[in-house]
């Protein structure tokens, strides 16, 4: 009997590990069931001269540190980069930027089944549940790109400047379609706990009304 103690404690011990929660938190998400969202129609960026800027609100519903973003913006045509930043709210427009990341041979092509990108946060600022954040891509005039519209009729704050981020009109409005991990603050993303990870499975003034529709053969 002595001899199975040692197996029966090691095993023990790795199903503590197994169902520990991961500290890994769902600060906000509209990706539809299996990551979906709707690939044929999307907020234009860049395109223009000055570039279009469409960035999209979020309220997390829970404090925690920013682990990652994962956004779905894709390319129509264009040097593949974009510079995506995280940034406070200034009376309802984004305002100051709290991180950013430079993006580049990362996005899909417009209207392809379901490409994302994640950036991974490197400061891990605190977010404080409640408080409204912006994510917003700024896209070079020579880039046409597109963040695909949510397919779960999720509609919420929604930003447009046209003069590269001097004014802005805020609407609501259909959002793209993204994701926010948060974390304990220290180091990249880490894997969300299985109740977690089920929700993340199955889960217009002027021109903002700026669209971009792919043509259906």
């Amino acid at each position: 009997m002595r001899r199975f103690l040692p197996i029966l404690t090691m095993a023990a011990m790795l199903a503590v590990s197994i169902v520990r929660p991961a500290s890994a938190q769902l600060l906000f998400n509209n990706f539809g069931p299996r990551n979906s969202y709707q690939n044929s129609i999307g907020w234009t960026e860049g395109f223009a001269s000055p570039p279009y800027i469409q960035g999209m609100g979020f309220t997390p519903g829970v404090s925690a540190h920013l682990a990652s973003i994962e956004v779905a913006i894709n390319l129509v045509s264009g040097p593949n980069e974009l510079i995506l930043k995280l940034m406070s709210d200034d009376g309802g427009k984004p305002g100051s930027v709290i991180e950013e990341w430079t993006v580049s041979e990362q996005m899909g092509s417009f209207g392809d089944a379901y490409p994302t990108f994640t950036v991974a946060s490197v400061l891990t600022p605190h977010l404080s549940a409640g408080t409204l954040y912006w994510v917003v891509p700024f896209v070079a005039s020579e880039t046409h790109a597109a963040w695909n519209w949510n397919s779960v009729d999720d509609v919420g704050s929604h930003a447009f400047s046209a003069d590269g981020g001097t004014t802005w009109s805020v609407t609501d409005s259909t959002r793209g379609a993204f994701r926010v991990l948060g974390g304990q603050g220290g180091g990249g993303p880490e894997v969300p706990e299985p109740g977690t990870l089920a929700m993340l499975v199955g889960a217009g003034v002027g021109g903002s009304l700026i669209l971009l529709r792919r043509r259906r053969r």
